[in-house]
């Protein structure tokens, strides 16, 4: 839908979230040659259904939609002339495997070939060959989600936003996280992104995520509501005490532990060691909300 807008070859343009997905397409498409080349037709197969779903829907279409939606990025043309590109070529790796739909979808797509069954077929071109770019998004991809990870163990809902710091003394690491603030900010769920040399600003209680030659702060007060946090916890804490108080009546109770076979008392026992655990648990989480 956006291609009407499409603009002419915008090569000079293009950022490192372009660049990647070019070095892969790239790579994919030198590496199915060689996988057909040798019958590995199950191989090849995977090796563009990974790509597609995986590097390109999950990855590159997200980091490009603030982009898209942006008429007056200056990059936007180069967004779309990428997206284009590496889409016919994804197409023409998969027209074997489906000629039918990746033929309909060509058609649509472009109009300088006749059809995909005699199309050229994608080779490796040395100017999509970005190893460095691919390393530069392989390194966000990576601090992208241990920020999901981190937000999905303490149950934050993606709606909620929150104030990520990229700390890192080296120069050219800061450097890639500011080039690609713009994705990185919305795939983050941040509200705002601080990229810095030092930890400057950041307080003691903020949740940090290592990553090579950087580390990533999130203030604890922007993942989690502390007065709702605290009745949970509250809660959560005179539920194990019961739980707790229930299982140490039980098997204080003579009648109970003459009768009941072995394996019931040990359940029990088994239970009442995991109640005191999450006891410790919930009760070190009040600890550092009321610091």
């Amino acid at each position: 839908m956006n291609l009407e807008e499409e603009e002419e070859n915008k090569l000079l343009m293009l950022t490192s979230a372009d660049k990647w997905i070019l070095s892969k397409v790239n790579t994919l498409a030198k590496e199915m040659t060689e996988n057909m080349e040798h019958y590995e037709l199950g191989l090849a197969v995977q090796k563009v259904h990974d790509f597609l779903w995986d590097e390109y829907c999950d990855w590159y279409i997200e980091m490009v939609k603030p982009r898209l939606y942006d008429k007056e990025d200056s990059t936007r043309g180069a967004a779309l002339w990428t997206l284009k590109n590496v889409l016919i070529t994804a197409l023409k790796l998969l027209h074997p495997y489906m000629p039918f739909i990746t033929e309909e979808i060509f058609q649509h797509l472009q109009s300088s070939e006749e059809s995909i069954m005699i199309s050229q077929w994608p080779t490796f071109k040395e100017e999509w060959n970005n190893k460095e770019n691919e390393q530069e998004i392989d390194m966000l991809k990576e601090a992208i989600r241990s920020i999901r990870n981190i937000r999905a163990e303490m149950n934050v809902v993606p709606s909620r936003k929150a104030q990520v710091f990229v700390v890192s003394q080296h120069e050219d690491v800061r450097g890639v996280f500011e080039k690609s603030k713009t994705f990185f900010k919305t795939l983050a769920y941040a509200s705002d992104v601080m990229i810095q040399e030092d930890k400057t600003g950041i307080g003691e209680d903020a949740v940090s995520i290592v990553i090579h030659n950087a580390v990533i702060y999130i203030p604890f007060a922007d993942l989690v509501d502390l007065e709702k946090e605290m009745e949970r916890l509250t809660k959560e804490r005179e539920k194990m005490l019961k739980e707790i108080e229930r299982v140490e009546k039980k098997l204080s109770n003579q009648g109970f532990v003459a009768k009941a076979p072995v394996s019931v008392i040990e359940e029990e026992k088994a239970k009442g060691e995991k109640y005191k655990a999450i006891l410790a648990q919930v009760e070190e989480r009040i600890a550092q909300l009321k610091k």
